[in-house]
């Protein structure tokens, strides 16, 4: 199995995702559950960040503290995640534990003991990082953003809602556990030095008898374009955050809009960073992002500057991204493409990395891609592909949010 990822699916519909890495002495394994913040209920926002918590809390017939003695006798490290979709259950191991690492982490899926004096301990280290937020300013703009760019539940914070947390049950925590820890659509992924048909028969015989299929995970269709919103508050530097959409990983130009991307804002010869940082002096830093699942992608460009400036930054801003176009040179292009591509190789070689890759290959394209793959399709990229990108996707109307002693003047 050595070169290329073994796929199979269980008769459950668990789908596990198996890849050799002979050269490496560690094993990495990520198991993906639908569900997250996009599925908590109304008036829950956050309850699948406390459940995410729970996991960890005793399961089995392990308390909190023989559960975490437990994974640490073979130097297992884990972690238990809610993220905007999907529960992830992560870890990582050397070769020769994992058959330990997966016996506890079926004891996490099957039989958590949810335990409700951990309960309010969980809340609170939830409100510490909600409270955190108010030091975050850039953040918080973030946030703002997100909730009025992407409809209904899709601009959910992914801090949760405090108020939600602080009045979660048990009874809550339960029910959301019953409903959404199902087998059918959920991935397992686990790369590094192993033995193909040894792992997958020990996957099957503890996660053979998972029962159930898993929940909806809405799309999202369309998001709100042309607006700016602007919070007041007493700041020495003003902070803001724009989005316009992109194209969907799924879609045949998604290697052109990274590129594209990357000559923005790739390293200290983004245009962004020389144009508005280097040259003009506007800002400390910039920097932007290209966020892309399977039903939209999107560039968000984050920046702050002294409110004095911020109008000065705002325009020098649409500047740059407006002439993207008329003036790019095959250099920068190809240093785009070389710095893109020397990510990618760094996350190969990387056991936990890979293992994420494979994972959310398969979440979004229902296939694993090589890495040749990527390489040949950044490679692939011309000029004339980001002209023609960019001109199909403007930048304006964009979408705005702000935080600062005052409103930025459009």
């Amino acid at each position: 199995m050595e070169g290329a990822a073994l796929i199979s699916r269980m008769n459950n519909g668990l789908t596990v995702i198996l890849e050799n890495l002979p050269h490496v002495e560690s094993i990495a394994y990520e198991l993906s559950i639908p569900g997250g913040l996009l599925c908590d209920r109304e008036g829950q926002e956050g309850s699948s960040l406390v459940l995410a918590e729970l996991l960890e809390r005793g399961a089995g017939a392990y308390d909190s503290k023989r559960l975490s003695e437990e994974f640490e006798k073979c130097g297992i490290q884990h972690s238990e995640s809610a993220g905007h979709d999907r529960f992830c259950l992560r870890g990582q191991c050397l070769a020769g534990d994992e058959v330990r690492a997966l016996e506890l982490l079926s004891l996490m899926v099957f039989e958590p003991k949810l335990p409700l004096e951990h309960i309010e301990s969980i809340k609170k280290l939830l409100m510490f990082d909600l409270d955190a937020l108010e030091d975050a300013p850039g953040e918080r703009t973030a946030i703002l953003l997100s909730k009025n760019y992407f409809p209904g539940r899709h601009g959910r914070s992914p801090y949760g809602k405090r108020n939600d947390i602080a009045s979660l049950k048990r009874e809550q925590l339960l029910t959301l556990y019953e409903e959404e820890f199902k087998p059918d659509g959920s991935v397992f992924s686990i790369c590094g030095k192993l033995k193909g048909d040894e792992i997958l028969s020990e996957i099957e015989k503890l996660f053979g008898g998972w029962k159930g299929s898993a929940v909806h995970i809405p799309k999202c269709e369309s998001v709100q374009t042309g607006f700016y919103e602007h919070i007041d508050e007493n700041l020495s530097q003003l902070y803001l955050t724009l989005a316009f959409p992109s194209v969907p990983c799924t879609n045949p130009v998604y290697y052109v809009a990274r590129v594209f991307n990357e000559i923005l804002s790739g390293g200290m010869f983004g245009r962004l960073f020389i144009e508005l940082r280097e040259r003009q002096g506007l800002c400390y830093g910039i920097q932007s992002r290209y966020i892309a699942g399977d039903d939209t992608g999107n560039i968000f460009v984050s920046s702050s500057t002294t409110p004095e400036r911020s109008a000065m930054l705002l325009s020098a801003l649409k500047q740059v991204l407006g002439s993207a176009i008329y003036d790019l040179s095959e250099e920068e292009i190809e240093r785009a493409k070389v710095n893109l591509i020397t990510s990618v190789i760094f996350e190969e070689e990387v056991t936990h990395s890979r293992c994420s890759m494979n994972s959310n290959d398969w979440w979004v394209f229902k296939r694993v891609r090589p890495i040749s793959e990527l390489r040949n399709k950044i490679r692939s990229v011309e000029k004339e592909d980001i002209i023609r990108y960019v001109e199909a996707f403007p930048f304006e109307p964009f979408s705005m949010a702000s935080i600062g002693a005052k409103r930025i003047p459009l």
